[in-house]
């Protein structure tokens, strides 16, 4: 009986095997057959997407006239806005014209006045400036001649000093002279009276 099970379970082995390689063929080919379907869909979603670009690409160009000539019209009406302002100044400042030749007669004469306290002014710091640049010339001169007299005086006093130390050595020498003298003469007179 265990042979028995043992074939039967080899018979159902090979049977399964067999109907499990048919599968496989059948779902490989079908997979194949889907494969070129996916391939011509592939091909008409990508014709499809190109149209839709293309549709995209003029929708932008319509809309960007459109907008250019939306553009046109609100410069063109910025320009009409700017002459008639243009205009509007032109007839206000023809009507002020009259009154501001009179301001500005006025306020010509009020410059002229100042520009002449101006100038007065202006004298005035040329006249300090020059007091002032000839102190400055003499405390020059003062100082340079407190230098040349301190000069003079280092000068006399350094004379004075060598002065000074050189009669010092020679009446330190006349000295040493006197002494030596008087002690050699003391020297002589004692070998005389010995």
């Amino acid at each position: 009986m265990d042979v028995r099970l043992t074939w039967k379970h080899a018979l159902l082995a090979v049977l399964l095997a067999g109907a499990l390689v048919w599968l496989v063929t059948w779902l490989s080919h079908r997979n194949s057959q889907q494969l070129v379907i996916d391939a011509e869909r592939q091909a008409q979603i990508v014709e499809l997407e190109d149209a839709n670009a293309d549709l995209a690409v003029e929708a932008e160009r319509a809309h960007d006239d459109a907008d250019g000539e939306r553009e046109y019209r609100e410069q063109s009406q910025a320009g009409l806005d700017r002459a008639q302002e243009a205009i509007r100044i032109m007839q206000v400042r023809g009507l002020r014209k009259a009154v501001t030749v009179t301001g500005c007669v006025e306020e010509r004469d009020a410059l002229r006045l100042q520009n002449d306290g101006l100038i007065l002014h202006n004298e005035s710091l040329f006249s300090e400036t020059l007091a002032l640049r000839r102190e400055i010339v003499l405390q020059r001169r003062i100082i340079e001649n407190h230098e040349e007299r301190d000069l003079i005086k280092d000068r006399r006093y350094d004379s004075l000093k060598r002065t000074q130390k050189q009669q010092r050595r020679k009446n330190i020498w006349t000295a040493v002279g006197t002494n030596l003298g008087s002690f050699t003469i003391g020297i002589g007179i004692g070998r005389v009276s010995s």
